[in-house]
């Protein structure tokens, strides 16, 4: 498929050791998950975060520092605060919903936010990814992705595709040059 990709092994070492760090270092400072997941399913959501940020760092070319994040949690703040700037990324398991809470749809406003699905089994996924589509917030969001019920923390959960329609555009060699900041 377009967008499928698979992520160098230095690439997939880099993004697990990385997520071990996050999820470390928030530890000891005292931050619980950012993004109401159970607490034993952080180091998962760690996991997913970081893979789809390396995996949309290949595509935007000296946009992305590996090593600082936007929570604070390793170095102070990164431009912008976004994941893989100008991107705000979301990851999660094979044929799921980009997910906004409420708190960073008022961060991120104008930002294009990206989806990637990651294939396996928790806690081990990747290395193979697919960039499931993107789009700005303010056109992909809508009142029927909200939800409240069956969730730790309600959120938009936003499809690829609802009813046919197309929601998320996909991902082409176009999207890395127009945003190259």
């Amino acid at each position: 498929m377009k967008g499928d990709r698979t992520l160098t092994d230095s690439q997939y070492a880099t993004a697990m050791r990385l997520s071990a760090l996050r999820e470390h270092t928030a530890k000891g400072r005292g931050r619980g998950n950012p993004l109401g997941q159970a607490p034993e399913l952080t180091a998962t959501g760690n996991n997913l975060g970081m893979i789809g940020e390396a995996t949309i760092a290949r595509e935007v070319p000296d946009a992305w520092d590996p090593w600082v994040h936007r929570n604070d949690d390793l170095v102070a703040e990164t431009v912008g605060h976004l994941d893989v700037p100008p991107w705000e990324v979301r990851a999660c398991p094979w044929g799921g919903s980009l997910i906004v809470h409420p708190d960073e749809e008022e961060g991120h406003p104008d930002a294009p936010f990206v989806l990637v699905w990651v294939k396996g089994e928790p806690p081990y996924y990747g290395p193979e990814v697919r960039i499931a589509g993107w789009g700005y917030l303010k056109d992909i969001r809508r009142k029927r992705f909200w939800r409240t019920i069956d969730v730790r923390r309600p959120a938009y959960f936003i499809p690829r595709y609802h009813e046919g329609e197309r929601i998320l555009a996909p991902w082409g060699a176009k999207q890395a040059e127009l945003f190259v900041t």
